[in-house]
């Protein structure tokens, strides 16, 4: 009974430290998740930035292509293709796959390019718009919103790859006109990647375009969600028209993880240190129930051998 009463005590001591150690250690555990998600939700803000700030660079090249339009009487191809490759150069970021000017046909039903510096892509001379509902669109809720640019959905095109359409309209003296870019959110993505020298992000963009009236549902533009990913955090902003959501999925190579090694030690050191104080407290009383079992004793043989 004794010995039950002892080793109680001992028992609900070593529990009180382990549980204490384990409580602390996952306290320390969560602030250091919280400093990772915070860099993360950081990161991401960088991330969607650059993308915004990349995206208004490939405005200029329309915007001067449109000055020229609406200062000459006419343009011809060679100054076109001079033109668009001055202002390519002076773009610190060019995504745009390809520029071309197209002017309407059918009484505004269809648009035909007229000027284009990918005469064998998607939008060579001739092309009529039609063809891809995605820019026909784009180009026809340009027009009701003249000297804006709009963002329209992707489409694919011959090669697989999805571009994007951004068109300007304007008017010069010959009439209406769409001065469109196609732009690579791909080699968007890839360069920051490539600038962020990491594996450890991926980033789904998201967008509502343009109508008539309003805009229409959510597309995917590029990537696709990860819904195991330990941390996301999700930007919207709009640009050119578009409301746009970027998503930015971190895994745990990000920033080599949450710094949990505070937390690991707090609670294998504190386990451990409770039980080696629990041991050496149970030693000493052991210790200290001999010692007075052997002064009894011998009052005891002292006391027999006084009488």
């Amino acid at each position: 009974m004794k010995t039950i009463l002892l080793w109680v005590p001992l028992a609900l001591m070593a529990v009180v430290g382990i549980t204490g150690s384990y409580f602390l250690g996952e306290a320390f555990r969560v602030e250091a998740r919280d400093a990772w998600k915070a860099e993360a939700a950081q990161a991401a803000q960088w991330v969607s930035g650059t993308i915004v700030g990349w995206l208004g660079e490939n405005y200029t090249p329309l915007t001067g292509l449109a000055i020229l339009f609406e200062n000459s009487s006419e343009v011809t191809p060679d100054e076109f293709l001079g033109a668009a490759d001055a202002l390519e150069a002076r773009a610190t970021s060019s995504f745009l796959v390809s520029k071309s000017v197209a002017r309407p046909v059918k009484g505004m039903e269809d648009w035909s390019v007229e000027y284009t510096d990918d005469s064998l892509g998607t939008l060579a001379r001739g092309t009529l718009l039609g063809r891809y509902p995605a820019i026909l669109e784009t180009v026809k809720v340009a027009a009701v919103r003249p000297g804006r640019i709009i963002l329209g959905p992707p489409f694919m095109v011959g090669d697989g790859r999805s571009r994007s359409p951004l068109v300007l309209f304007v008017r010069d003296a010959r009439g209406p006109l769409a001065i469109i870019g196609l732009i690579d959110f791909k080699a968007i993505i890839g360069r920051l990647l490539e600038i962020h020298k990491t594996e450890s992000i991926s980033i789904q963009i998201e967008g509502r375009f343009a109508k008539a009236e309003g805009h229409g549902p959510r597309r995917t533009i590029i990537g696709r969600p990860l819904p195991g990913a330990p941390q996301a955090a999700t930007n919207g902003v709009v640009s050119a028209g578009a409301e746009l959501s970027i998503t930015c999925y971190f895994d745990e190579r990000f920033r080599n993880g949450p710094k949990e090694e505070l937390a690991n030690f707090t609670l294998l050191g504190g386990t451990a240190g409770a039980i080696l104080i629990t041991l050496l407290v149970g030693m000493l009383l052991h210790r200290n129930r001999m010692v007075a079992r052997m002064v009894r004793a011998a009052t005891s043989d002292l006391a027999e051998s006084r009488q």
